[in-house]
This record gives C-alpha cells, structure tokens and sequence, in this order.
C-alpha cells in the first residue's frame, strides 16, 4: 500500500474495487449471482443481456477483487457470491453490495453512481482527511494531501457532485450519507 504525505494509507485495492463495481454491467452480473448462487457465463449473459464474452470478462473481474469465486464442473465455471478473504474488505464490498442491490432493491445506476466517489485514491485520502479533521478549506486538504489545486478542485467537486462532501463558507466538511450503501461504503473506506 501507499503512503500519502498525512501517514494515511491510500488502499489502492479499495479504489480498484470501487472502480470495478461503479460499472453497471459488472453490477447486473453480480446481482444475477446474487440472486441465483451458481449460475454459468451463459446464464447471467442470458439474464442480464450481454455477449458470453463480456459477461465473462465482467465476472472475472468481480472474482479478481474477491466478490465472487467460481468453481469448475464439467466445462463449466459456475459463479457464487463468496468473498475471498485474502482481498482487503471484499466481504464488506459483497455485503454492502447484496444489501443494496437485492435487499434494497437499489439501482444498478444508483450503486454506480455511490462507488463512483471512490473510484480514485485521492479521492479516498480527502474523504479521510475530512474524516480526521472536519470543515477544512480545499487549500488546507491539498496541502495535508500534497495534492494540486487543480487536481483538488476536480476531486472536491466529484465528492460534492456525489454526495460525499458538502460546501459550506468555504470550507469542505463531510455530508451526512444518504443510503445505507452509502454509509457502509464510509464505513470500508475509513476502517
């Protein structure tokens, strides 16, 4: 893991993660295995409307961050929703996105858009930063992070823009999480 210049670690496997699930159609397959444990490629690409191939690659890349695993039978590879303990917070990421998509019924846009607010690490280290230390001003954050003022500009309008930070006589502090999916994603990324 990484450093920032504040001591906090950056996770680049929490960004990654989140950067993997803001896609939606990785989301619709992994709902589809939520919904029925065991399904194949050609399963989900039936239910959720893509080609086998995209299916597959949307699927492997759920299993390379530890939200799924699969097992082979016959020529087949059969999907489950089981997290691979050795991936930093794939259980949390696989009970976050289960409570959302099939207990909540939450949109795959709607989960999207949530995993979207950390789908870079500067952006997890501001969230952290503000997590430490509230109402701070973009240039204090840029300075504690060593991060550009244009690059801060960009961040701190994505997290606004999604819900993560708010605004309030210039300085930056943490808004108040709207869904539950938002809260647990906090949750993982501050632990």
């Amino acid at each position: 893991m990484r450093e920032g210049k504040n001591g906090a670690n950056l996770a680049p496997t929490l960004w990654r993660t989140c950067r993997v699930l803001a896609n939606p159609d990785r989301l619709r397959c992994l709902k589809a295995v939520l919904a029925v444990p065991g399904r194949t490629v050609e399963d989900v690409a039936t239910v959720v409307g893509l080609t086998e191939p995209q299916t597959s690659l949307a699927l492997r890349a759920l299993q390379s961050r530890g939200i799924l695993s699969s097992r082979r039978r016959s020529r087949w590879a059969h999907y489950y929703p089981e997290a691979d303990a050795s991936v930093v917070a794939a259980s949390q990421f696989l009970s976050a996105a289960k409570s959302a998509l099939i207990d909540n019924h939450m949109s795959e846009r709607e989960m999207s858009n949530a995993m979207r607010a950390y789908t870079h690490p500067r952006r997890i280290a501001i969230v952290r930063a503000l997590a430490h230390e509230d109402n701070l001003q973009r240039d204090e954050i840029g300075s504690m992070l060593g991060i550009s003022r244009e690059a801060m500009i960009r961040h701190l309008r994505k997290l606004k823009t999604l819900g993560v930070v708010r605004l309030k006589d210039e300085t930056y502090s943490l808004a108040k999480p709207s869904s539950g999916l938002a809260e647990s994603l906090r949750a993982i990324i501050l632990a």
